[in-house]
């Protein structure tokens, strides 16, 4: 049964946090270590998304989601920073998230002024307009939208495949590629990932779970840039990334 969500979410003195899953393993990176810790730009990969983060004055905190036996984490300089907050994840994505929004009830006890972004541990290289512009928009459209996320639409050609062959050929015609930050209020994107996970359904990002329960998301326009980590090869790209933002 679909939530019943208010696209009304009046906030004269709006609070901005954010919620970062860094729960997971990586496995597609080959490497012994989590791809968040790997070095890029004389920091680690979650350092560096993290300070992104950090830059936001609007921000009042980061929730970082880990793994149980995550013991890296408290070892850098950032996990000393009095913004920086972290509880345990769970093995998927969603349920990290959950995690996250649960623990940022128990230190806010947030209500409809308390907006949330659920970033990617590995996409260091958003960009300070990009955020700056996804938290305008939630707020600007607040009236219309449940909450926004960046993307970006498809630029290749699209197939779909079945055992190595081309099935199909597929539009690529208003299809878009998400990225992250995601950006919802907090209590509603939790209760919706909620209610997903207990009927069963599959989120493959917050997005998902708020269509499932009946909301209204809008897309902020996105650079290319913004990559996810996922493959060895993403390292080098994201280096060079991150110079031409600092020139």
């Amino acid at each position: 049964m679909p939530l019943s969500i208010s696209t009304n979410h009046p906030s004269p003195s709006p609070h901005f946090w954010a919620v970062v899953p860094a729960a997971g393993v990586g496995s597609r990176m080959r490497s012994h270590i989590p791809k968040q810790y790997l070095r890029l730009a004389g920091q680690t990969v979650i350092e560096v998304t993290l300070n992104k983060l950090l830059a936001l004055p609007q921000l009042l905190g980061v929730i970082v989601c880990l793994a149980e036996s995550d013991d890296t984490f408290k070892r850098l300089d950032i996990a000393s920073n009095p913004r920086v907050h972290t509880t345990t994840g769970g093995g998927e994505r969603a349920q990290s998230v959950l995690k996250g929004l649960q623990y940022l009830s128990d230190i806010s006890h947030f209500n409809n002024t308390d907006w949330v972004l659920v970033h990617d541990a590995a996409r260091p290289c958003v960009a300070d307009a990009a955020l700056r512009e996804l938290m305008n928009v939630c707020l600007r459209s607040a009236a219309q939208y449940t909450g926004a996320i960046l993307g970006a639409p498809i630029a290749d050609t699209l197939k779909r495949a079945q055992d190595g062959a081309i099935v199909s050929t597929v539009p690529r015609e208003h299809l878009w590629q998400a990225h992250t930050p995601q950006c919802f209020p907090a209590q509603v994107l939790r209760d919706a990932i909620d209610e997903s996970l207990a009927q069963g359904h599959l989120i493959t990002d917050e997005a998902s779970a708020i269509e499932w329960v009946g909301g209204n998301v809008r897309l902020v326009s996105d650079s290319r840039a913004n990559i996810k980590i996922t493959q060895p090869e993403d390292l080098a790209l994201a280096e060079f990334i991150l110079t031409q933002q600092r020139r």
